[in-house]
């Protein structure tokens, strides 16, 4: 009863404190009355960028609100902001071009409204910010001749350890034959 579905792409500045509003004071004319209005919502995905990057890093790809479910108890006029944290980040495979996109970081707040004043929107809101510094997630292959450096020096790293464990315990051989008592020959 008085459900939306919202979906689409929106064409985002990269300016400071833009927003996104779904809901607020003009809800007469989306059929809902604001003081009824409840935000209780469910994100099934939001993301900045193309999806057509291939994206590397440790983590994987990370979409914090995916799946987000905010169900609101309490009847009334309620708020929810997300705070939205856009970072640049750039992706390069080797001699390949650099392909560009976003991460981000999200954090959210819901106040309840205890009387309904002008100043107060009922409503979901993003609030974006983004970042001026860009990432770089580099990807390169280590070549052959250098995998085999590697596998030579722990071979020899080993055979040195062998060495020395092969010297230690001929020593401490040599010193127990030496302190060895005499039999006396009474027996």
């Amino acid at each position: 009863k008085g459900n939306f579905a919202f979906t689409g792409a929106v064409e985002l500045n990269e300016v400071l404190l833009n927003g996104i509003k779904i809901g607020g004071l003009g809800g007469a004319t989306l059929g809902f009355d604001t003081r009824r209005f409840n935000a209780s919502h469910i994100i099934e995905h939001l993301s900045f960028g193309h999806h057509d990057v291939t994206r590397i890093n440790k983590r994987g790809v990370v979409y914090p609100l995916d799946g987000k479910s905010v169900t609101i108890t309490q009847s009334g006029m309620q708020t929810v902001n997300y705070y939205v944290k856009v970072v640049p980040t750039a992706y390069q495979y080797g001699s390949r071009a650099v392909e560009s996109s976003y991460e981000f970081a999200v954090s959210h707040h819901t106040k309840q409204h205890r009387e309904a004043r002008l100043v107060m929107q009922p409503g979901i809101f993003f609030v974006y910010d983004f970042h001026p510094i860009k990432i770089l997630h580099k990807y390169k292959r280590m070549p052959i001749s250098h995998f085999l450096v590697k596998i030579s020096g722990l071979i020899g790293g080993l055979f040195v350890v062998t060495g020395m464990l092969d010297a230690i315990l001929g020593a401490a051989t040599a010193i127990q034959k030496h302190v060895r008592p005499q039999s006396s020959g009474l027996y």
